[in-house]
């Protein structure tokens, strides 16, 4: 008979012992950090009722959700933006920051909420730019709660102020 090999025989030992492990990432589709996302809201939503966001609704920040990317010679961000009208947004850019801030209305009046997901209040946000941009330039259009816009990346190295920036309506 012949006699297995020593790494062989605790390669297999390992093998069964993962086997009998109750968390087996690659079979029961496990992901330790799937529920980061929702597990960070709710930290907030508990910090913001134990500490208070200072006063109503609408006093409360949250955080719109962004996309930033570069095609050809130009950076593109797209941020969602539900319930935000044009008429409640401020954007400002400098050479290389831009500043999103606005506001969604808040809860209705004499409503009973079962669920309450969508973002309310004010929110700011701001995005540093891999690249300078000329600010004079910038095109931003707000278009079915989704705000597209086209930042002309630029050779020059210095703005010195701060651009306000008009958004057109889709």
């Amino acid at each position: 008979m012949a006699r297995n090999n020593p790494k062989k025989e605790k390669a297999v030992k390992k093998r069964k012992a993962a086997d009998k492990s109750p968390l087996k990432p690659a079979q029961w589709g496990w992901n330790p950090l799937a529920g980061q996302e929702t597990l960070k809201l709710a930290m907030g939503e508990m910090l913001s009722e134990l500490f208070g966001s200072g006063g109503d609704e609408a006093s409360s920040l949250w955080h719109p959700r962004a996309d930033l990317y570069e095609y050809g010679n130009s950076l593109f961000i797209e941020v969602a933006l539900p319930g935000v009208g044009r008429d409640r947004l401020e954007i400002h850019a400098t050479g290389d920051l831009l500043i999103i801030k606005g506001e969604t209305g808040g809860a209705k009046e004499g409503m009973k909420y079962y669920l309450a997901e969508l973002p309310k209040g004010q929110f700011t946000r701001a995005i540093a730019l891999p690249h300078k941009v000329d600010p004079a330039k910038i095109k931003a259009r707000l278009e079915q709660g989704l705000l597209k816009i086209r930042l002309p990346i630029s050779k020059r190295k210095e703005f010195e102020q701060s651009v306000k920036i008009q958004v057109e309506e889709a």
